[in-house]
Order: structure tokens, then C-alpha cells, then sequence
């Protein structure tokens, strides 16, 4: 009968949605899983999710972290705590006081956006933050032609941003981030991470991930990963 096929598509759906893990995170514990490249990480045992549990308790978010059976640092603490690093979460809650929505820009167009660069690769800071506060500029204009007011973009930097933890919440924030990350799984688990954020309807509109190190020449040098913690990273001489 029809009401026995709904069933029985319901019971196949519910068969194919991820099962929550061990550790006490929740693999679908919102619409936003919803998106390809979350399933996909948590169906391939390459990522959890994880709630945030900040001292701002208007702010609120999931972050894509590494199984903890590859990350014994990062991952343990923001899930024992919800938290990265309470000094930096205050520091952030500081410099970036929230606006009303309002007096936000939108800015949806880079939201999520991966910017490629060599795994090796250490890319000058100031000239790719340069690039960017140049398409700022341009967005800064058209938002004040658009409304008649000025709507200015609020930047925030994220160098070293490993799983994007203060990304995200600078972005809930209502800044524009750009988040350096040279490890390309990392990286990906931030740029996924973005995509969770605006499904959950946070304030902030973009997080630009740069998939390099930061430095003030353009440099190369080899990668090294720390072995219990994969986002912990450090560049060596070539």
C-alpha cells in the first residue's frame, strides 16, 4: 500500500543518516548536515562534529574536527570543553562586539571559498591580504551605492587557523575571515566548517581559506606534521 512504501522509504532514509559517535559528538544532529562535503567527511570517518559552548552564550556553532583517534589535542579539548582556547575566546569577544544584522554586508558570494596554493607553499601575507581588502574596497562601494549608507566589512585574520575554531567564531561575530591553513585536509575541514556555519544561520557571511602558511616573503618550505595532532603544523628550511 502507499503508507507501507512511505514507511519503508522512511526506514531506508533513516538507515542511511550517520550514526552519532562514541565520543559524544553528533554526526546529524542538524539540517546542516545536509551539505555533500559534511556527509561525505563524516560517512568517510574523516571528520566529527562538534558543538561549540562559549562563554557568549548568543554564540553558538558546530565545527568539523578530526577523528579523535587522529587528533589527541585539538580534538579532545574543544569536546571536552567546547571550547579552543578561553583566553583567545575572551580576546576575540573583545575586539569583535556583536553588530545587529542590519549593519552587516552581504556577502555570501565568497562564503566557504578555498583559496588553492601549493601544499609546500608559503604565501605572503601581505600581499594575499592586499588582494582581498581590494575586493573589499570594491564591496564597500557598491554596499554604500546600494543602501545609501556605509555598510563596511569587518575583517578579522586567522594565521595558523588548524581546524578554524576561532574562524568560526570570529565569523559568528559578524567578520569577514580570512583563515591560513596550509595542511589540505585541515584546510578542507575549515572551508566544509564555513558551509556549516551559514546553514545554521550565523552572522558572519565568509570565511576565505587560504591554503598556505603565512609569512612576509613568498616562500617555500617543507611541511611538518605533528603525529597525534594533524592540524598542528610547522614549516622546515627545503
Amino acid at each position: 500500500s502507499p503508507q507501507a512504501a512511505d514507511n519503508n522509504s522512511n526506514r531506508q532514509q533513516q538507515n542511511k543518516q550517520p550514526k552519532a559517535k562514541e565520543d559524544g559528538s553528533s554526526s546529524s544532529s542538524s539540517s546542516s548536515t545536509n551539505s555533500n562535503c559534511v556527509q561525505s567527511l563524516l560517512q568517510n570517518e574523516n571528520a566529527i562534529l562538534a558543538n561549540s559552548s562559549l562563554s557568549d552564550k548568543s554564540i553558538s556553532f558546530q565545527i568539523l574536527l578530526h577523528p579523535i583517534t587522529k587528533d589527541k589535542y585539538i580534538t579532545r579539548k574543544i569536546l571536552k570543553n567546547g571550547v579552543y582556547e578561553p583566553d583567545m575566546e575572551k580576546f576575540i569577544a573583545r575586539a569583535l562586539p556583536l553588530l545587529p544584522p542590519s549593519s552587516l554586508p552581504n556577502n555570501n558570494n565568497n562564503s566557504g571559498k578555498l583559496f588553492k596554493s601549493k601544499t609546500t607553499a608559503m604565501t605572503s601575507t601581505t600581499t594575499t591580504t592586499r588582494q582581498l581588502l581590494r575586493t573589499n574596497k570594491n564591496q564597500n562601494e557598491d554596499n554604500d551605492n546600494d543602501s545609501g549608507r556605509s555598510k563596511k566589512i569587518i575583517w578579522a585574520v586567522d594565521i595558523g587557523a588548524n581546524v578554524g575554531f576561532h574562524s568560526m567564531h570570529m565569523a559568528s561575530r559578524g567578520a569577514t575571515t580570512i583563515s591560513f591553513e596550509p595542511a589540505p585536509d585541515t584546510a578542507a575541514l575549515i572551508k566544509c566548517s564555513a558551509t556549516q556555519l551559514l546553514l545554521d544561520g550565523g552572522n558572519g557571511d565568509t570565511i576565505q581559506v587560504i591554503e598556505a602558511g603565512a609569512s612576509d616573503i613568498e616562500t617555500e618550505g617543507k611541511l611538518s606534521r605533528h603525529p597525534s595532532s594533524p592540524g598542528m603544523t610547522t614549516f622546515l628550511e627545503s
